[in-house]
């Protein structure tokens, strides 16, 4: 029951969104527009990613694969409750996503999310097992130790996970709110002029939109929008040290996430030229505004 929800609701999400089955040609275009450039597109065996994500994919591969060969040996067997229906619907969504993750990286987050799920129903049945093991009278193997079965019990747990939530979710509330509101951004942006031209990268862009719609921007991260050209163009120019023609002189303020050697040097150029004033930073985005002639 839940394979069928999880492969119905993924076609309902696709026919009843904007673009219908169109859906699959955008994501080809996305692909093209970003191809060897923005790497959450590149595959997972691409020379600059294989290193970071060559084992990552195959562990999500290897891991996807082994949920459903454990759903359809459940199944066989005749043995598929509750448990087994919920590992077999998020299984239908993680091998998929493995599987487009030798084509682009983005999907292995995809899988990581799915099978998170799937460890913890793993982890629930091994400790169910330790404590049946720890119950047996007479005790066998390394449950004749009693601190090994004294921490088998579930309930001996109890305590430690409490404390390890009440521990960790202040922490995980703080992380999760510059996701709301793109706190560094959106202090830099807070201090440009009204209705001035803003050179950005495609990130504190893609905040631009959002958050100052009074700012026309030259770029921000809607790849497909802009195009293969464009795209490279972007990268090209924002990993310049040279700030004196286009597209700089077409723009009245600028703003910049400087956390790799390109943009620092285009960094570097801004606060070195006469016609550029910083106005703000905040963390790595610094605003700079068009000196008046």
């Amino acid at each position: 029951g839940f394979t069928v929800a999880a492969g119905a609701g993924v076609g309902a999400g696709i026919l009843l969104g904007p673009y219908g089955l169109g859906a699959f040609a955008l994501t080809r275009t996305v692909q093209d527009a970003c191809a060897n450039l923005i790497t959450e597109w590149f595959g997972m065996f691409h020379p600059f990613m294989i290193a970071r994500w060559g084992a990552f994919g195959v562990l999500a591969l290897g891991g996807a694969v082994w949920a459903a060969l454990w759903c359809v040996r459940r199944w066989r067997g005749g043995g598929m409750d509750a448990r087994g229906s919920l590992m077999s619907g998020l299984t239908t969504l993680a091998l998929p996503a493995a599987v487009g993750g030798f084509v682009a990286v983005r999907f292995i987050g995809v899988v990581a999310y799915t099978l998170a799920p799937l460890a913890a129903l793993a982890v629930t049945g091994l400790a169910d097992r330790a404590a049946r093991r720890a119950a047996e009278d007479p005790p066998v193997g390394v449950f004749r130790h009693a601190r090994v079965r004294f921490w088998s019990q579930g309930r001996h747990w109890r305590p430690v996970l409490v404390l390890v939530w009440v521990v960790l979710l202040p922490g995980v509330l703080l992380l999760t709110l510059p996701l709301a509101r793109p706190l560094d951004d959106a202090a830099v942006l807070d201090r440009l002029p009204a209705g001035c031209r803003l050179l950005s990268d495609g990130g504190t862009g893609g905040a631009a939109v959002l958050l100052r719609p009074d700012i026309p921007v030259w770029y921000d991260g809607r790849a497909d929008y802009w195009g293969h050209e464009r795209n490279a163009f972007a990268a090209k120019t924002l990993a310049a040290d040279r700030v004196d023609g286009s597209p700089f002189s077409e723009a009245t303020c600028v703003a910049l996430r400087v956390e790799n050697e390109g943009t620092r040097r285009v960094r570097d150029a801004l606060d070195a030229s006469g016609s550029w004033e910083r106005v703000a930073r905040s963390g790595p985005v610094v605003g700079w505004v068009r000196v008046a002639a």
